[in-house]
Formats: structure tokens, C-alpha cells, sequence
């Protein structure tokens, strides 16, 4: 192992003992006394804690017989333990003493004493020796670590509380500075370039959570001449000087790294993955994503008019630009993603274990960001941008040739679109070779007076499809799902996947969604005629939850067609709120002030969202079956379906399952205390007609949900 591996491993490691040394420290410094006395007014122990029996060495028994006097070293501290005896009421008094300890060197210890309104006096005693042997280990550990620091090749800055604490002389060294500049107290950002202020100070605040690895990060340096320093390196939380901070490891990019040669997993140019390599380790994210029960994320990127720049720049600069695309594409992914060159100006990242594909439309905003920022050159900068495809698994595909294929074309719209900018993917061909431009030119159309209607064509082109929603028990249908399905004149009836997934990106969702609110509360009043406490739940998706108007629209409706505001239902998922609280607090509070029931959609899906549930103005959550894939059979599932139940029923928040498919599931979901269910076992959506005879056949005969 060369000097430049070993001095960071070592650094590492070092951190890691720092972080255990303050965790003791802290314990021993702030949590509570190792051990507790109750004296009385004569001066008579009355009570111990096991604590205090441990410290002193004595069965607390045997303290019950002694005084306070002869727990103290008498030529020590005679006099203070008088002035314990007399402490006033309500006071509070902190001394140190050495203590007496049978078969054993007398302790050092503090001793924290106050009267009690019974008259007796409280003493709280700690081990001064500890204490002090844990602040002396502490202070070692950070001596050692400011020395492997100093000397290592790599730049490194330590921030706490938003401010440089300690510098190497490596950073100095690379922003050009004198050994006596002053940097400590100042700000991180003011040593970077203006564009990376905030990306770095997100990496910062993600690295508290990503554990000891850090978080990847790219940026670019501001020297003292002015110029810029192209770094790359990781973002790491520590513990300094008995402060929580962020460590951030540098190392100064050169121009060239290509692969080395005949390395056949690597691409010569940039050394990321090989094209060749790139479809197997797709199929073993997707082999473990079905293992999982997880998604695969695969983000297709294009870097605009990277031809007329080849020519503009030449072949060399143009293969330098290529390889700082390669070095910032490689720091917007995590451990264990794979980021590869396909060929020319395309590139491909592969993102497993997703839990939602929200997370890979995220990376694909990243690379955004990434590439917007000026590349540098020795006579200027190189301003790009990029178009960039997402496809995630299973939903866009089920292998690896199929998910490519939907990033790519998804890719192909953004760049044709005008570039700098991301697209989903939409299922490729639908039928009669028209495929998803083509259906969401038809969906404007239908759009365009405000209704889902095309040119008059019968019967309408939106059509709303009911999911039954029953009561568990009683079997009674207690609401209904609006779902949303579009007639097209030749494809025939064309179920969602075909069209939000482009509408959700597009804006076509902010038209679509009054509309499906609009026309379900028409029908569901219609229904209320004979079923008075029926519910509406409708889904409202990310674009409408960022729509301020939200509120006054579904208030509009609520007058319009006069449904209660306690029968309506809607439903925000999971993975937009715990991803952006603060505005989605806001929204959902403006939300419930006009009367309607929220409820968090695929709750649990995201575990973060449960320690924040309380925040939330919730009535209800939804569990998602389908995505757990049947907790009957899987123990996990069963333990975290019993998990995010409790957790729902102490918050008293009414518990949906969906993607119900099997009686077992049922019988599960009844022991665990979930109040509604839906799903294809007992009943899929259907028209509007067919679900009126299925109500009017559950008030002729009511009967249990578990025995469809």
C-alpha cells in the first residue's frame, strides 16, 4: 500500500475512534449519576442506588448502616461534608471528594448534592477519574488525527457549525495560500466557486446520514490568483473537539485518468464501466431487485451539441470535456451504482435498490445540475448541458435490454424537446404502432376545452374506472377509488402507464387531475343518493401538490357539486412529502382546513416517513401490498406490516391495505387491526355501472370481506 492509500485508511480509522471516544465521553459527561445516595437530616444514608453500591464497593445494605461522614476521606473533606449536612432548601451544591471504597483506593469523585422537600439531601456522585482518563483518550485521539492529517497528500478541512475549524497544509497548499492566512472561522464557501456553494453544503448535510462512507462530491476551488481547482473527493461526518462537523477529504483532478491499458472492464477514454459490461450488471441490479422487492433505476444521458464542440475544440480538448463529464457524472451516484460510457457523448447510469422511481428522476436532476456547471479549459470554460432519459424497474421494463431502450427513448424526447432537460420513460409501442408522443398530442387535444373528450367522439375519451374500498369485518363497500382510463378512438381503452408516466413530466397531470375530481364527485353525489356516507378518494400527484392554487380548485369542486368535505378522500403520496416536509406541510394543512380526509399513500414504502408522522395533518394511511408482494409469505413483511401498524394506530390514523390479492393477506391484515382494505380479491376497478350493481348487492346483502 503506497503513502497516498494508507494516510487516508489511516484517517479513516483514526475518525472512528474518534467517534467512539466522544460517544464515551459524552456518556460519562452528560448522561445520568453512576451512583445516587439519600441521606438523611442526622447525616444517615437512607437510601442507595445499585449504582452507588458499584462505586463504593459496598452491598447496599451495608451503606444503609454507615453515615456520610464515614463514606469520606476524613483529613480530605470533613468540613465540606458539615456544609452538605446544613445545604438550605431548594439549593444546589456541586464539590468534589474523595470517597472511601471497601477493599479498594479511596475515588475521586463529584458529588452533586440538593435538599429535597422531605428534608433529605440528594447526592449525585460521579468517577472524576473516568471521566478524566475518557477527555484524556479524546484529546489523544484528536492530536493523532491532526497529525496524519497534516501529512497527508490529500486537502482536507474539517466545518463545524458552518465554519472551518481545522485545515491541512495540503488545502493550503492547493488554494495558493500563505502557511499564516487565516482560515479558521471562516466560512467553507468562501473558498469555492460561487456554483458550488450549495451542492457542496447539500453533501454536508447528507453525510450525517450516510454513516462512515460519506457522500461523493465534485467541486470546484477558488485559488488565491483567482483562478479555479477542479476537485473531487467525499464528504464524511466526524466528531471534533467534542463538536459535531464534516470532514471533507480533496483531491485535485487531472486532466487525464484514462483506463489502464487492456483493462477490458473499463472504458479507454474515461475509465467508467465498459459498454461491453453494462447489460450484466443491470440484470444482476434487476436479479436482486426482484430478490428485494426493489426497483432499478437506469438514467440515459446525452450531452447537447457535443459533436459541433468536437469540432469547434478539437479532438483533444473535446476528450478532456468528456472525461470531466465522466468524473461529475460519477460523483451524482452512490456506492455500488455503475456509471458507464456507451459511446461518443453518451453515457448510462445504473441505480439499484431503489425504493421509489422518484429516487432515480432525482440523480437524473443531479446530473442536470452537474453538467450545467462550466467546464474548464486552460484557455476558458466550456458551457454544456445534457439531455437525460429515466426508466425504472419494473415498471418501464422487466430486463435489462427493454430498460436501456426506455431511458434512450426517453432521452431522445428531452433532446428533442431543446435539451437541458429530463424525461420519464412512457411505454414504447401501444397498438396500431402509435406510440407515446403521439398519444400525449392526442391527450392535449382531448384537453384542450377543458374536458377529456376527443372532437366529439362517443363515448368520452376519459373514463373513470371505481375501486371498491370495503371495511374489513362487516365486508361493506365504505368508499370508492377513482381511477383514470382513456378511450382512444383506435387503440381502444389505454390504462394510465401508457400516458401519466409522460403527463406527470409534461404538465398534462395538472389538467387531467381537475378533471378526474371533478367528474368522480358527480358521480360519487349521484351514488350518496342511496349510500349517504359513500367516500370519494381521489390521488393527487407531486406536479398538483406544488400547484398553490390546489386548495381553491378543490374547494370550487366541493361547492360545485355539493359533496360533503368529510367524504372526500385525497390521497399524497408518500415519497413527495418526506422528500419535500416543509412545503408539503403547508399544502396539507391548507388542505385540511377545507374539511377533507388526507391520507399518505403507500405508507411504509419509505421508512423515513415513520418518525415524521406525527407532523403531518393526516386521517389515514395506506398501506401498499402489491409493492411487498404478499406479507403472508414473506416473515419480513410481517414484521414490518406489524411495525407501521402499530405506529399508525397510536397517531389513531385509519389504516387502509391496497394491492390485496389472497385471503391470507386478508386474515393478516383483520389480526393486525387494519380498518379498510382493497384490491383485485375483492374487487377491481370496474365502470361506473358495473360498481352501482355492486353496491346495490351489498346493501340487498351485506356480508364479511374475508369470505369473497
Amino acid at each position: 500500500m503506497n503513502e497516498a492509500t494508507r494516510l487516508p485508511n489511516e484517517l479513516r480509522a483514526v475518525m472512528d475512534t474518534l467517534r467512539q471516544r466522544d460517544q464515551q465521553y459524552r456518556l460519562l459527561a452528560e448522561q445520568a449519576a453512576d451512583g445516587v445516595l439519600l441521606v438523611a437530616p442526622d447525616g444517615r444514608v437512607a437510601d442507595a442506588s445499585p449504582g452507588a453500591a458499584v462505586l463504593l464497593g459496598r452491598p447496599r445494605a451495608g451503606l444503609l448502616k454507615l453515615s456520610l461522614a464515614d463514606l469520606v476521606e476524613p483529613d480530605k473533606t470533613v468540613d465540606n461534608v458539615a456544609g452538605l449536612l446544613v445545604l438550605p432548601a431548594g439549593r444546589r451544591l456541586t464539590r468534589s471528594f474523595w470517597l472511601r471504597r471497601s477493599g479498594a483506593a479511596p475515588l475521586e469523585a463529584e458529588v452533586s448534592a440538593r435538599r429535597l422537600v422531605d428534608g433529605r439531601l440528594q447526592l449525585a456522585m460521579r468517577d472524576l477519574a473516568e471521566r478524566r482518563r475518557a477527555a484524556e483518550a479524546l484529546r489523544e485521539s484528536e492530536e493523532r488525527y491532526e497529525r496524519l492529517a497534516t501529512s497527508a497528500p490529500d486537502a482536507i478541512v474539517v466545518e463545524a457549525a458552518g465554519r472551518v475549524a481545522f485545515v491541512n497544509p495540503a488545502l493550503r497548499k492547493l488554494l495558493g495560500l500563505q502557511p499564516s492566512a487565516a482560515m479558521a472561522g471562516r466560512a467553507l464557501g468562501d473558498f469555492l466557486h460561487p456554483d458550488e456553494r450549495l451542492d457542496v453544503a447539500r453533501a454536508a448535510a447528507e453525510a450525517a446520514a450516510a454513516g462512515p462512507a460519506g457522500v461523493r462530491l465534485a467541486a470546484r476551488l477558488r485559488r488565491a490568483d483567482g483562478s479555479t481547482a477542479e476537485v473531487e473527493g467525499t464528504a464524511t461526518a466526524v466528531t471534533y473537539r467534542g463538536r459535531p462537523a464534516v470532514q471533507v477529504l480533496m483531491r485535485e483532478v487531472a486532466d487525464d485518468h484514462p483506463a489502464a491499458a487492456g483493462d477490458v472492464y473499463r472504458d479507454a477514454l474515461t475509465g467508467l464501466t465498459s459498454p461491453l459490461f453494462l447489460p450484466d450488471r443491470l440484470s444482476v441490479a434487476i436479479s436482486q431487485a426482484y430478490r428485494h422487492r426493489a426497483r432499478v433505476g437506469v438514467v440515459h444521458v446525452d450531452v447537447d451539441g457535443f459533436s459541433a464542440l468536437d469540432s469547434r475544440i478539437g479532438r483533444p480538448l473535446a476528450d478532456r470535456v468528456l472525461r470531466a463529464v465522466a468524473r461529475r457524472l460519477s460523483h451524482c451516484v452512490r456506492q455500488g451504482d455503475t456509471a458507464a460510457r456507451l459511446e461518443a457523448d453518451a453515457f448510462v447510469l445504473v441505480l439499484p435498490g431503489l425504493h421509489h422511481g422518484e429516487d432515480a428522476t432525482r440523480i437524473g436532476e443531479k446530473v442536470l445540475r452537474a453538467l450545467r456547471k462550466p467546464f474548464p479549459l486552460t484557455d476558458g470554460a466550456v458551457p454544456l448541458t445534457a439531455s437525460v432519459g429515466i426508466a425504472v424497474f419494473p415498471e418501464d421494463g422487466e430486463d435489462a435490454p427493454a430498460l436501456l431502450a426506455s431511458a434512450e427513448q426517453s432521452s431522445q424526447r428531452a433532446h428533442a424537446a431543446g435539451g437541458d432537460r429530463l424525461e420519464s420513460s412512457a411505454p414504447a409501442l401501444v397498438e396500431d404502432g402509435c406510440d407515446a408522443l403521439e398519444l400525449e398530442a392526442g391527450l392535449r387535444a382531448a384537453l384542450a376545452g377543458g374536458s377529456m373528450e376527443l372532437g366529439g367522439t362517443s363515448p368520452p375519451a376519459g373514463v373513470l374506472h371505481y375501486q371498491p374500498i370495503h371495511a374489513l369485518g362487516t365486508g361493506r363497500i365504505v368508499g370508492v377509488e377513482a381511477l383514470l382510463r382513456w378511450q382512444h378512438p383506435q387503440m381502444g381503452l389505454v390504462f394510465p402507464q401508457s400516458f401519466l408516466s409522460r403527463s406527470d413530466f409534461t404538465g398534462l397531470i395538472l389538467a387531467i387531475g381537475p378533471w378526474i375530481l371533478r367528474t368522480a364527485a358527480v358521480q360519487v353525489r349521484e351514488w350518496q343518493r342511496s349510500h349517504r356516507t359513500l367516500r370519494l378518494a381521489v390521488n393527487l400527484s407531486p406536479p398538483e401538490l406544488m400547484k398553490k392554487t390546489l386548495p381553491d380548485e378543490v374547494k370550487a369542486v366541493l361547492e360545485e357539486t355539493g359533496l360533503p368535505p368529510r367524504q372526500l378522500q385525497l390521497e399524497v403520496p408518500e415519497g413527495h412529502v418526506v422528500s419535500d416536509m416543509p412545503r408539503s406541510v403547508d399544502m396539507l394543512h391548507r388542505l385540511k382546513a377545507l374539511g377533507v380526509l388526507l391520507v399518505l399513500d403507500r405508507f411504509a414504502v419509505r421508512y423515513s416517513s415513520l418518525g415524521r408522522l406525527a407532523e403531518l395533518p393526516l386521517d389515514g394511511v395506506k398501506l401498499d401490498l402489491a409493492f411487498l408482494r404478499g406479507p403472508s409469505s414473506h416473515p419480513e413483511d410481517v414484521s414490518l406490516l406489524t411495525a407501521v401498524t402499530a405506529v399508525a394506530r397510536g397517531l389513531k390514523l385509519r389504516i387502509c391495505a391496497q394491492g390485496v390479492e389472497t385471503a391470507a393477506q386478508l386474515a393478516l391484515l383483520e389480526r393486525l387491526g387494519c380498518a379498510e382494505a382493497q384490491g383485485f380479491h375483492l374487487g377491481p376497478p370496474v365502470p361506473p355501472a358495473t360498481l352501482a350493481d355492486q353496491l346495490g348487492a351489498r346493501a340487498a346483502k351485506p356480508g364479511a370481506a374475508g369470505k369473497r
